[in-house]
Protein backbone atom coordinates (compact mmCIF):
# COMPACT_ATOMS: atom_id res chain seq x y z
CA UNK A 1 0.00 0.00 0.00
CA UNK A 2 2.94 2.55 0.88
CA UNK A 3 4.70 1.97 -2.93
CA UNK A 4 1.32 2.64 -4.68
CA UNK A 5 0.82 5.73 -2.66
CA UNK A 6 4.21 6.84 -3.35
CA UNK A 7 3.47 6.02 -6.97
CA UNK A 8 0.11 8.18 -7.08
CA UNK A 9 2.25 11.23 -5.37
CA UNK A 10 5.01 10.92 -7.82
CA UNK A 11 2.22 11.33 -10.59
CA UNK A 12 0.61 14.46 -9.10
CA UNK A 13 4.37 15.69 -8.52
CA UNK A 14 4.85 15.22 -12.34
CA UNK A 15 1.35 16.83 -13.28
CA UNK A 16 2.18 19.67 -10.97
CA UNK A 17 5.36 20.61 -12.13
CA UNK A 18 3.69 20.03 -15.79
CA UNK A 19 1.31 22.96 -14.84
CA UNK A 20 4.08 25.17 -13.06
CA UNK A 21 6.37 25.07 -16.48
CA UNK A 22 3.26 25.31 -18.72
CA UNK A 23 1.84 28.32 -16.35
CA UNK A 24 5.66 30.31 -16.72
CA UNK A 25 6.13 29.50 -20.57
CA UNK A 26 2.65 30.81 -21.99
CA UNK A 27 2.54 34.52 -22.98
CA UNK A 28 1.26 37.37 -20.87
CA UNK A 29 -2.41 37.57 -20.78
CA UNK A 30 -4.13 40.52 -20.18
CA UNK A 31 -5.99 41.26 -17.22
CA UNK A 32 -9.19 39.44 -16.64
CA UNK A 33 -12.98 41.04 -18.00
CA UNK A 34 -15.72 41.60 -14.91
CA UNK A 35 -17.77 38.75 -16.19
CA UNK A 36 -14.69 36.58 -15.79
CA UNK A 37 -14.02 37.37 -12.09
CA UNK A 38 -17.79 37.17 -10.87
CA UNK A 39 -17.67 33.44 -10.18
CA UNK A 40 -14.84 34.33 -7.57
CA UNK A 41 -16.60 37.10 -5.89
CA UNK A 42 -19.77 35.05 -5.50
CA UNK A 43 -17.39 32.39 -3.85
CA UNK A 44 -16.14 35.19 -1.52
CA UNK A 45 -19.73 36.43 -0.62
CA UNK A 46 -21.11 33.31 0.21
CA UNK A 47 -18.52 32.05 2.54
CA UNK A 48 -19.40 35.23 4.72
CA UNK A 49 -22.53 35.37 6.80
CA UNK A 50 -25.23 37.42 5.04
CA UNK A 51 -25.27 41.34 5.52
CA UNK A 52 -28.63 41.98 8.00
CA UNK A 53 -28.85 45.58 9.03
CA UNK A 54 -32.00 44.84 10.39
CA UNK A 55 -30.96 42.10 12.92
CA UNK A 56 -30.37 43.96 16.08
CA UNK A 57 -28.09 42.99 19.22
CA UNK A 58 -27.96 45.15 22.03
CA UNK A 59 -25.07 45.56 24.61
CA UNK A 60 -27.17 47.37 27.93
CA UNK A 61 -24.39 48.16 30.62
CA UNK A 62 -23.58 50.40 33.38
CA UNK A 63 -20.75 53.68 33.31
CA UNK A 64 -21.16 53.39 29.93
CA UNK A 65 -19.06 56.55 29.55
CA UNK A 66 -16.09 54.69 31.11
CA UNK A 67 -13.17 54.04 29.29
CA UNK A 68 -12.33 50.98 30.41
CA UNK A 69 -15.48 49.48 28.64
CA UNK A 70 -15.03 52.11 25.55
CA UNK A 71 -11.88 50.78 24.48
CA UNK A 72 -12.10 47.19 25.04
CA UNK A 73 -15.87 45.34 25.13
CA UNK A 74 -17.42 47.94 23.31
CA UNK A 75 -15.26 48.78 20.83
CA UNK A 76 -14.80 45.01 20.12
CA UNK A 77 -18.86 44.69 20.22
CA UNK A 78 -18.98 47.22 17.37
CA UNK A 79 -16.11 45.48 14.96
CA UNK A 80 -18.01 42.33 15.44
CA UNK A 81 -21.27 43.92 14.34
CA UNK A 82 -19.49 44.83 11.20
CA UNK A 83 -17.25 42.04 10.49
CA UNK A 84 -21.59 40.46 10.70
CA UNK A 85 -23.20 42.74 8.82
CA UNK A 86 -25.84 43.21 12.01
CA UNK A 87 -26.59 46.06 13.77
CA UNK A 88 -25.24 46.70 17.02
CA UNK A 89 -26.58 49.12 20.05
CA UNK A 90 -24.84 50.13 23.19
CA UNK A 91 -27.31 51.64 25.89
CA UNK A 92 -27.20 52.45 29.83
CA UNK A 93 -25.95 54.91 31.87
CA UNK A 94 -23.05 57.21 31.98
CA UNK A 95 -22.12 56.64 35.49
CA UNK A 96 -22.51 54.00 38.03
CA UNK A 97 -26.18 53.79 38.33
CA UNK A 98 -27.50 50.24 38.42
CA UNK A 99 -31.17 51.10 38.96
CA UNK A 100 -30.99 53.20 35.20
CA UNK A 101 -29.02 50.37 33.96
CA UNK A 102 -32.53 48.19 35.09
CA UNK A 103 -34.62 50.79 33.26
CA UNK A 104 -32.39 50.49 30.05
CA UNK A 105 -32.77 47.33 29.89
CA UNK A 106 -36.29 46.92 30.36
CA UNK A 107 -36.78 49.10 27.26
CA UNK A 108 -34.71 47.21 25.48
CA UNK A 109 -36.96 43.98 25.94
CA UNK A 110 -39.80 45.76 24.96
CA UNK A 111 -38.29 46.42 21.65
CA UNK A 112 -37.34 42.96 21.39
CA UNK A 113 -33.83 42.87 19.15
CA UNK A 114 -32.39 39.87 18.19
CA UNK A 115 -30.13 39.52 20.98
CA UNK A 116 -28.80 41.31 24.60
CA UNK A 117 -25.43 41.55 25.87
CA UNK A 118 -25.89 42.16 29.53
CA UNK A 119 -23.04 43.52 31.82
CA UNK A 120 -23.81 41.71 35.05
CA UNK A 121 -22.68 44.71 37.07
CA UNK A 122 -24.71 44.36 40.31
CA UNK A 123 -27.33 41.54 41.46
CA UNK A 124 -30.33 44.09 41.09
CA UNK A 125 -30.02 43.24 37.29
CA UNK A 126 -30.87 39.88 38.28
CA UNK A 127 -34.80 40.48 37.72
CA UNK A 128 -34.49 42.05 34.62
CA UNK A 129 -32.33 39.49 32.74
CA UNK A 130 -35.43 37.01 34.01
CA UNK A 131 -37.77 39.16 32.25
CA UNK A 132 -35.80 39.03 29.00
CA UNK A 133 -35.47 34.93 29.48
CA UNK A 134 -39.44 34.90 29.97
CA UNK A 135 -40.10 36.76 26.64
CA UNK A 136 -38.16 34.55 24.86
CA UNK A 137 -35.67 37.42 23.88
CA UNK A 138 -31.59 35.35 24.10
CA UNK A 139 -29.54 36.98 26.63
CA UNK A 140 -26.13 36.44 28.09
CA UNK A 141 -24.15 38.05 31.14
CA UNK A 142 -20.94 39.50 30.56
CA UNK A 143 -18.53 40.58 33.11
CA UNK A 144 -20.36 40.44 36.51
CA UNK A 145 -21.86 36.63 36.46
CA UNK A 146 -25.40 37.60 38.10
CA UNK A 147 -26.44 35.36 40.55
CA UNK A 148 -30.29 34.77 40.27
CA UNK A 149 -30.45 35.11 37.01
CA UNK A 150 -31.44 32.80 34.03
CA UNK A 151 -29.41 33.91 31.02
CA UNK A 152 -28.73 31.69 28.21
CA UNK A 153 -25.07 32.05 29.49
CA UNK A 154 -22.52 33.95 30.81
CA UNK A 155 -18.94 34.94 29.28
CA UNK A 156 -16.11 36.97 31.85
CA UNK A 157 -13.36 36.48 33.93
CA UNK A 158 -13.64 33.49 36.72
CA UNK A 159 -13.43 35.81 39.61
CA UNK A 160 -12.67 32.94 42.22
CA UNK A 161 -9.72 31.52 39.97
CA UNK A 162 -9.13 34.97 39.61
CA UNK A 163 -8.69 35.49 43.41
CA UNK A 164 -6.22 32.71 43.68
CA UNK A 165 -4.00 34.29 41.16
CA UNK A 166 -4.41 37.64 43.28
CA UNK A 167 -2.43 35.63 46.32
CA UNK A 168 -0.40 33.57 44.66
CA UNK A 169 1.28 36.71 42.61
CA UNK A 170 1.02 38.65 46.29
CA UNK A 171 2.89 35.67 48.12
CA UNK A 172 5.51 35.78 45.59
CA UNK A 173 5.71 39.45 46.56
CA UNK A 174 5.84 39.48 50.40
CA UNK A 175 8.19 36.39 50.56
CA UNK A 176 4.41 34.72 52.05
CA UNK A 177 4.53 36.63 55.31
CA UNK A 178 3.22 39.82 56.54
CA UNK A 179 0.22 41.26 56.54
CA UNK A 180 -2.22 41.93 53.57
CA UNK A 181 -5.80 43.72 52.63
CA UNK A 182 -8.14 43.08 50.13
CA UNK A 183 -9.40 46.77 48.90
CA UNK A 184 -12.17 46.85 46.03
CA UNK A 185 -16.01 47.20 45.87
CA UNK A 186 -17.78 45.25 48.42
CA UNK A 187 -21.17 43.60 47.63
CA UNK A 188 -20.77 43.34 44.17
CA UNK A 189 -20.91 39.54 43.00
CA UNK A 190 -17.73 38.83 41.13
CA UNK A 191 -15.54 40.91 43.80
CA UNK A 192 -16.72 39.23 46.57
CA UNK A 193 -16.09 35.94 44.69
CA UNK A 194 -12.24 37.01 44.11
CA UNK A 195 -11.92 37.92 48.01
CA UNK A 196 -13.29 34.21 48.32
CA UNK A 197 -10.75 33.13 46.00
CA UNK A 198 -8.07 35.29 48.24
CA UNK A 199 -8.79 34.16 51.20
CA UNK A 200 -9.05 30.67 50.58
CA UNK A 201 -5.73 30.34 49.09
CA UNK A 202 -4.00 32.48 51.91
CA UNK A 203 -5.41 30.06 54.04
CA UNK A 204 -4.91 27.12 52.62
CA UNK A 205 -1.27 27.51 51.26
CA UNK A 206 0.30 30.72 53.63
CA UNK A 207 -0.03 30.24 56.85
CA UNK A 208 2.52 33.34 57.69
CA UNK A 209 0.60 35.68 55.28
CA UNK A 210 -1.85 37.54 58.07
CA UNK A 211 -5.13 38.82 56.21
CA UNK A 212 -6.76 41.83 58.07
CA UNK A 213 -9.60 41.81 55.71
CA UNK A 214 -11.40 43.56 53.05
CA UNK A 215 -12.22 47.59 52.44
CA UNK A 216 -14.04 49.52 50.73
CA UNK A 217 -12.29 51.44 47.30
CA UNK A 218 -16.01 52.85 46.15
CA UNK A 219 -16.70 53.56 42.34
CA UNK A 220 -14.71 57.01 41.83
CA UNK A 221 -11.06 57.22 41.82
CA UNK A 222 -11.15 60.06 44.46
CA UNK A 223 -13.34 58.48 47.10
CA UNK A 224 -10.99 55.61 46.11
CA UNK A 225 -7.61 57.19 46.89
CA UNK A 226 -8.91 58.50 50.05
CA UNK A 227 -10.32 55.38 51.38
CA UNK A 228 -6.98 53.96 50.64
CA UNK A 229 -5.02 56.44 52.64
CA UNK A 230 -7.13 55.64 55.26
CA UNK A 231 -6.10 52.29 55.26
CA UNK A 232 -2.57 52.82 55.10
CA UNK A 233 -2.87 54.92 57.82
CA UNK A 234 -5.30 52.24 59.60
CA UNK A 235 -2.19 49.60 59.42
CA UNK A 236 1.35 51.09 58.68
CA UNK A 237 2.80 47.81 58.94
CA UNK A 238 0.89 46.33 55.85
CA UNK A 239 2.95 43.90 53.47
CA UNK A 240 0.69 44.30 50.80
CA UNK A 241 -2.67 45.51 49.71
CA UNK A 242 -4.42 43.21 46.35
CA UNK A 243 -6.87 46.03 44.33
CA UNK A 244 -9.98 44.17 43.37
CA UNK A 245 -11.49 46.09 40.24
CA UNK A 246 -10.86 48.90 38.07
CA UNK A 247 -10.90 51.43 40.67
CA UNK A 248 -8.80 49.61 43.62
CA UNK A 249 -5.41 50.00 41.83
CA UNK A 250 -5.15 53.89 41.49
CA UNK A 251 -6.20 54.76 44.60
CA UNK A 252 -4.04 52.12 46.34
CA UNK A 253 -1.55 53.48 44.26
CA UNK A 254 -2.00 57.44 44.77
CA UNK A 255 -2.06 56.77 48.54
CA UNK A 256 1.07 54.55 48.55
CA UNK A 257 2.78 57.26 46.43
CA UNK A 258 1.80 60.37 49.07
CA UNK A 259 2.59 58.05 52.42
CA UNK A 260 6.13 57.46 50.98
CA UNK A 261 5.86 53.73 50.81
CA UNK A 262 6.52 52.98 46.80
CA UNK A 263 8.07 49.35 47.22
CA UNK A 264 7.32 49.12 51.26
CA UNK A 265 3.67 48.07 50.64
CA UNK A 266 3.53 45.48 47.71
CA UNK A 267 0.44 45.93 45.38
CA UNK A 268 -1.61 43.27 43.18
CA UNK A 269 -4.13 45.16 40.98
CA UNK A 270 -7.08 44.30 38.71
CA UNK A 271 -6.53 45.95 34.83
CA UNK A 272 -4.41 47.47 32.72
CA UNK A 273 -5.67 50.85 32.00
CA UNK A 274 -3.52 54.25 32.13
CA UNK A 275 -4.83 54.88 35.49
CA UNK A 276 -2.88 51.17 36.95
CA UNK A 277 -0.04 51.54 34.20
CA UNK A 278 1.75 55.06 35.44
CA UNK A 279 1.46 53.61 39.07
CA UNK A 280 2.94 50.09 37.43
CA UNK A 281 5.93 52.10 36.00
CA UNK A 282 6.52 54.67 39.01
CA UNK A 283 7.21 51.16 41.07
CA UNK A 284 3.88 51.56 43.55
CA UNK A 285 2.21 48.57 41.84
CA UNK A 286 4.38 45.71 41.52
CA UNK A 287 1.37 43.62 38.91
CA UNK A 288 -1.94 44.45 37.76
CA UNK A 289 -3.97 41.35 36.00
CA UNK A 290 -5.40 42.39 32.95
CA UNK A 291 -8.74 40.85 31.68
CA UNK A 292 -9.37 40.08 28.09
CA UNK A 293 -12.14 42.32 28.30
CA UNK A 294 -12.47 42.27 24.06
CA UNK A 295 -13.59 38.71 24.35
CA UNK A 296 -16.49 39.68 26.90
CA UNK A 297 -18.65 41.02 24.00
CA UNK A 298 -16.99 39.03 20.71
CA UNK A 299 -18.16 36.07 22.26
CA UNK A 300 -21.06 36.99 24.02
CA UNK A 301 -22.33 38.15 21.01
CA UNK A 302 -21.23 35.24 18.51
CA UNK A 303 -23.28 33.01 21.05
CA UNK A 304 -25.92 34.75 20.53
CA UNK A 305 -25.59 34.88 16.40
CA UNK A 306 -24.92 31.26 17.04
CA UNK A 307 -28.04 30.59 18.67
CA UNK A 308 -30.54 32.44 17.09
CA UNK A 309 -28.90 31.32 13.22
CA UNK A 310 -28.96 27.60 14.96
CA UNK A 311 -25.45 27.29 13.73
CA UNK A 312 -24.65 24.56 16.15
CA UNK A 313 -27.23 21.84 16.78
CA UNK A 314 -27.42 19.11 19.27
CA UNK A 315 -31.09 17.51 17.77
CA UNK A 316 -33.67 18.20 14.71
CA UNK A 317 -35.17 20.44 17.37
CA UNK A 318 -33.13 21.66 20.01
CA UNK A 319 -35.76 24.61 21.17
CA UNK A 320 -38.48 21.87 22.05
CA UNK A 321 -35.87 19.90 23.67
CA UNK A 322 -35.23 22.66 25.71
CA UNK A 323 -31.28 22.34 24.87
CA UNK A 324 -28.84 25.12 23.44
CA UNK A 325 -25.46 25.65 22.36
CA UNK A 326 -24.30 28.23 24.32
CA UNK A 327 -21.46 27.30 27.18
CA UNK A 328 -23.09 28.27 30.28
CA UNK A 329 -19.99 29.71 31.53
CA UNK A 330 -17.01 30.69 29.68
CA UNK A 331 -14.02 31.84 31.71
CA UNK A 332 -11.65 34.36 29.59
CA UNK A 333 -9.16 34.06 31.80
CA UNK A 334 -6.24 37.16 32.35
CA UNK A 335 -2.88 38.34 31.61
CA UNK A 336 -0.46 39.40 34.15
CA UNK A 337 1.93 42.87 33.66
CA UNK A 338 4.36 43.89 35.44
CA UNK A 339 7.24 46.51 34.09
CA UNK A 340 8.72 43.14 32.32
CA UNK A 341 6.22 43.59 29.51
CA UNK A 342 4.69 46.91 30.06
CA UNK A 343 5.92 48.46 27.02
CA UNK A 344 3.98 45.62 24.92
CA UNK A 345 0.72 45.88 26.48
CA UNK A 346 1.15 50.44 26.22
CA UNK A 347 1.91 49.88 22.06
CA UNK A 348 -1.90 51.25 20.50
CA UNK A 349 -3.66 48.46 18.51
CA UNK A 350 -3.17 48.99 14.42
Amino acid sequence: MKKNLKGIEALLLIACFTVVIAAGCAAPTEAPSADTSKPAVAEEADAAPAMNPDEEYVLVSVNTALPLFIQHEYRSFEEWGKKMGVKTSIVGPPAWDVEAQVEALEQIIAQRPAGILANGSDPQIAVAVNEAVAAGIPIITFDGEVPGAYPLGHVGTNWYNLGITFAAEMAKKIDGKGKVANFGVLGIANCEAAYRGIEDTFAAKYPDIEYVGKFDTSTDLATSAKNAADLVAAYPDLAGVIGVGFYAGPGIGQAITDAGKVGVIKVVSTDAQPEQLKFVRSGAIQVTLAQKRELFSWYGAQFLYDYVHGNVDFTNDDKGAKIHTIPNNTDTGVFVVTLDNIDIIEEPIN
